[in-house]
């Protein structure tokens, strides 16, 4: 893991991530972004708990699930021995797919408890996904005590037992796919692995942030830091996903 870390260039493996997220076939994800934010404004304000609203808000994830769908047709040289397949790709798939759910759900307050149960099952399968990456690991012990950390601060500051019982495994789950996130660039750094791993710490910063505006203290740039790091999460976990065999993992 050592030599693999001294020998990782930090800067060419930059640029080439950057070269993935400015392909003209992920450009549609970026107006799908733009046309939410501006006709509904989430990042100023709460959106009206309207059908449309909900449609809006999913149309990047299901642009995202297309590109990924697309990217597991095209792939024809799929070799049985490799560590990542196609099947890996439908898994993660199904996690856009019920991220997707997740945020129809969260468009409405009283559908609060089911969204954070499809995201649960989003992050079981990012985390699925991620571990068949994993060779060696040492900084992704550091998920651990985040995750303990942050489950006491919530469960201190929620009331509702059964969400707390639903924030318990959630925590797990998603602090179980920042393991194997962290575990897959640390057993083979490159740009596609680099992107997986940054997706899924931000994507712990977006929940987190949910959960300090919801049950600690409401802020007014709250909606605003949810909405740009989820998208942005979702967005560099599926550039990393659909690049990585390409990397030669």
């Amino acid at each position: 893991m050592e030599s693999y870390l001294m020998n990782f260039k930090f800067k060419s493996e930059i640029v080439k991530l950057l070269k993935y997220l400015t392909k003209p076939s992920i450009l549609p994800f970026y107006v799908f972004v733009v046309i939410y934010l501006v006709v509904f404004s989430p990042h100023v304000a709460r959106p009206d708990e309207v059908p449309f609203a909900a449609l809006l808000k999913v149309l990047p994830i299901w642009y995202l699930a297309f590109y990924v769908y697309k990217a597991r047709n095209t792939r024809s040289n799929w070799d049985a021995e490799d560590s990542y397949s196609a099947v890996n790709l439908n898994i993660f798939l199904c996690g856009l797919l019920m991220s997707s759910l997740g945020d129809i759900c969260l468009v409405y307050e009283n559908l609060f408890q089911p969204g954070v149960v499809a995201f649960a099952v989003a992050q079981f399968c990012y985390l699925l996904n991620f571990k068949r990456l994993y060779k060696t690991y040492l900084l992704a012990w550091s998920s651990i005590p985040i995750g303990i950390m942050i489950y006491i601060i919530l469960f201190i500051s929620m009331q509702d037992v059964s969400m707390k019982i639903i924030v318990f495994f959630y925590n797990i789950l998603i602090h179980t796919m920042l393991f194997y996130a962290f575990s897959c660039f640390e057993s083979k750094p490159c740009a596609a692995t680099l992107s997986i791993m940054l997706g899924a710490s931000i994507f712990l910063i977006s929940d987190f942030t949910i959960a300090v505006n919801k049950w600690i203290i409401s802020f007014s740039l709250a909606e605003g830091i949810i909405l740009s790091t989820y998208y942005v999460a979702q967005l560099l976990l599926t550039v990393g996903v659909t690049n990585v065999t390409k990397e030669k993992i």
